[in-house]
């Protein structure tokens, strides 16, 4: 397990409403933390999004990621178990792609409002990730198909 100092963790973890999914949100600011390389040697973080798989009954977890280049860029990893398609999830809402389990993307935005996109991703898809509905029809497909009535 990881150790870090008390109030120096890299990542600031966020708890969104739907019970089946977790978040991490790393801060440009914090890559320049002397804490962070100790997480794999660099200053790469990508296995964090991983993690919170590891409890049971979770079923999502997104991490984004403020670019440390370029302002408004936010970089955003999805990671899913069972048969959720994470993949349909980057397409429609993270101008990404990907495996059905593990994908990513990018959103030129700032942090807060990539947030917001994070929350609007989980309201159209909660009824796939409690169990509670259907996959529902991708994005595009749903205004194509608003556009033909």
């Amino acid at each position: 397990p990881l150790h870090f100092p008390k109030g120096e963790l890299p990542y600031e973890e966020k708890h969104f409403p739907q019970p089946l999914m977790a978040g991490l949100v790393q801060r440009q600011k914090d890559r320049r933390s002397p804490v962070w390389p100790c997480l794999s040697g660099t200053v790469d973080a990508e296995g964090l999004v991983n993690e919170p798989l590891r409890i049971k009954g979770m079923k999502l977890s997104v991490s984004l990621r403020e670019d440390d280049r370029r302002d408004n860029l936010i970089w955003v990893s999805l990671r899913s178990v069972g048969n959720f398609p994470c993949n349909k999830m980057a397409e429609d809402f993270f101008n990404g792609g990907g495996h059905l389990n593990a994908s990513g993307g990018r959103l030129n935005c700032s942090l807060a409002e990539a947030e917001k996109v994070v929350r609007e991703a989980l309201a159209y898809y909660e009824g796939a990730l409690t169990g509670w509905g259907p996959l529902p029809k991708s994005r595009k497909e749903q205004v194509e198909n608003d556009n033909n009535k």
